[in-house]
């Protein structure tokens, strides 16, 4: 049995002074398509003789048809009206291109996230707008026209960034071309009382990062994430931290480093050891892995369709302290006319052939081989929704679209597509795949990408209005079932069993996952319904968890006389242990 991993993590670097020539420039997005009015941002990066590539700082940018788009000297783009432009990015004279499309979509409403939100005064939150269109997609908005209901509890700024100032609340809009978005803030009287930094004792090698983050403790109760303290390191020469809390770190020692916000500090102590790298895997992009009872075998290959842009990264990277950290190595690749990688391990398949990407730090280096298929784009699917069609009310989940290729049909490859919900009043999904399920009713969400789609009919199904059935663990009050009761239940609502049969919190605190057994004399039909490692009092729908686990499958109807067993497992194996049993009334 095998399986594609797509890149899971990596690191980038800036590959020190670039004495190679420059053979060719990659422009990303290497296709877009925005309503008309939107903004999109490109970026260049510059590939090399020596294999490197990197990020161009100022290219010269045009646009092939500037009535339909025009581009700034940063690589932002405005769109005018529907249509295609090229739009280019030259440096030295080597260029390259990629395509924008234009749609006639228009602006429908404006979503502003998050919907709510509760900060103490003198904290910041960021605002994020996302308009839903006529054509069922949703586009963040980069530049809407933010406002505050009252600019004394809180401003807001030109990027959405508020700072709120005392006690109070105030709506939050974004405005695009007439039609506005709001949010609700509230800003309370809580008071700061310490500052946690975290990790606390970070203990890294010198030469690497380390990303530190401050949460404050307020007098409510409450915690929340400080998004600007000032950060300062006591020892500079071991290690310097920046306005974002990360610190780089210089020379073997120890460091204080210290976050301070309103008169409050909190630190970590950081210690630079003078570890060296071992050893590091490096794993090709969608790696494809055969599962075995021994350790872990990891490819030295791999193959991807051309176009296709997927990263490599690094894995285990052990020092010499027999500690495991991130790095950000130089990526080369051996031939840039048929693949180039970037400064993050970003490899984009430019022509049928073979490469070898190499990564490097501190004199050691990996390589492995890529192949770039001439296979064309044949279909799309959306990952783990092949056979679901209906989805509990307020269901929530992050989707993935999987690309099949005519040279690999039994491969699927994670790609980046434009999502669309044909009635945004049952479910949403935003341009990162983000599915949110609103209303009650159907709706067909649809993934698209360079051609192709896949369409996804969803039903919605709103949970009873309370609780029907309780289940105890104390075999002395056993539960009961009437099965007309039951069956009338379920027909009205196969999936949400978890929000019409609920646990009892104190006679099964001690059992990790409950289970209804439920034999029907042909059939056993297992039901986890509730466990302990989420909150004793918690329960959850027949679908997937937020924590990912699978909670079902769908219960069965019940007749007089079936057999329904309490049960227990450990929350990791399908074996269950009986508590007791009773017969359906």
């Amino acid at each position: 049995m095998s399986f594609i991993l797509a890149a899971c993590g990596g690191g980038g670097g800036d590959g020190g002074v670039v004495t190679a020539t420059l053979q060719s420039v990659t422009v990303t997005p290497t296709s877009a398509s925005v309503a008309a009015g939107l903004t999109q941002q490109f970026t260049a990066t510059g590939n090399y003789s020596d294999g490197t590539s990197q990020a161009i700082a100022s290219p010269t940018w045009t646009s092939s048809d500037q009535t339909v788009a025009t581009i700034d000297s940063k690589g932002l783009v405005t769109s005018r009206k529907a249509g295609t432009a090229t739009l280019t990015a030259n440096f030295n004279g080597i260029s390259g291109s990629t395509t924008l499309t234009v749609t006639t979509a228009k602006l429908q409403s404006i979503t502003v996230t998050p919907a709510s939100s509760s900060v103490a005064a003198g904290l910041t939150q960021q605002f994020t707008a996302t308009g839903n269109y006529s054509d069922g997609t949703s586009q963040a908005i980069a530049t809407p026209a933010w406002s505050s209901s009252d600019t004394t509890t809180a401003t807001v700024n030109a990027s959405g960034l508020v700072t709120s100032i005392k006690a109070g609340s105030a709506t939050l809009t974004a405005t695009l071309s007439g039609i506005s978005g709001s949010a609700a803030l509230t800003v309370t009287t809580a008071t700061l009382q310490k500052i946690n930094v975290t990790p606390a004792s970070p203990s890294i090698a010198a030469g690497l990062t380390q990303q530190l983050t401050a949460t404050g403790v307020y007098s409510d109760g409450t915690t929340q994430a400080i998004a600007t303290p000032i950060w300062s390191s006591t020892n500079t020469t071991a290690a310097t931290v920046d306005a974002n809390g990360l610190v780089k770190t210089l020379k073997a020692g120890s460091s204080t480093i210290v976050a301070t916000f309103g008169g409050v500090a909190g630190s970590a102590t950081l210690t630079v050891t003078a570890a060296k790298l071992v050893s590091f895997v490096l794993v090709p992009p969608f790696a494809e892995f055969t599962t075995t009872t021994g350790p872990i075998v990891f490819p030295t290959s791999s193959t991807i369709p051309i176009d296709l842009a997927s990263k490599a990264y690094i894995d285990l990277a052990q020092f010499s302290d027999g500690t495991y950290h991130d790095f950000n190595p130089t990526w080369t690749s051996s031939d840039i006319s048929v693949a180039t990688v970037g400064s993050t391990g970003m490899v984009t398949g430019l022509k049928a052939g073979k490469v070898t990407i190499t990564a490097t730090y501190d004199g050691i280096s990996r390589s492995v081989t890529v192949t770039i298929s001439t296979g064309t784009l044949s279909s799309l699917r959306i990952q783990g929704y092949d056979i679901i069609t209906s989805l509990p009310l307020n269901y929530r989940a992050s989707l993935l679209a999987a690309a099949v290729f005519s040279d690999n049909s039994n491969k699927s490859y994670s790609v980046t597509a434009t999502w669309s919900s044909s009635d945004t009043s049952v479910a949403t999904v935003d341009a990162k795949g983000n599915l949110a399920v609103i209303g009650v009713g159907t709706t067909t969400i649809t993934a698209s990408y360079k051609g192709k789609s896949v369409a996804l009919t969803l039903k919605s199904i709103a949970p009873v209005a309370k609780p029907s059935f309780v289940v105890t663990c104390d075999p002395t009050k056993p539960m009961t079932i009437s099965a007309d009761t039951w069956n009338a239940i379920f027909g009205k609502d196969t999936i949400n069993i978890t929000q019409w049969v609920i646990v009892d919190p104190v006679s099964c605190k001690n059992y990790p996952v409950i289970r209804l057994n439920i034999d029907q004399g042909y059939i056993l039909e297992s039901t986890r319904i509730s466990s302990a490692l989420f909150g004793p009092a918690t329960t959850y729908g027949s679908t997937i968890s937020p924590t990912g686990w699978w909670l079902g499958p769908t219960p069965l109807p019940l007749y007089v006389g079936a057999k329904v067993t309490v049960a227990y497992t450990d929350g990791e194996s399908d074996q269950s242990t009986p508590i007791y049993s009773f017969i359906a009334q």
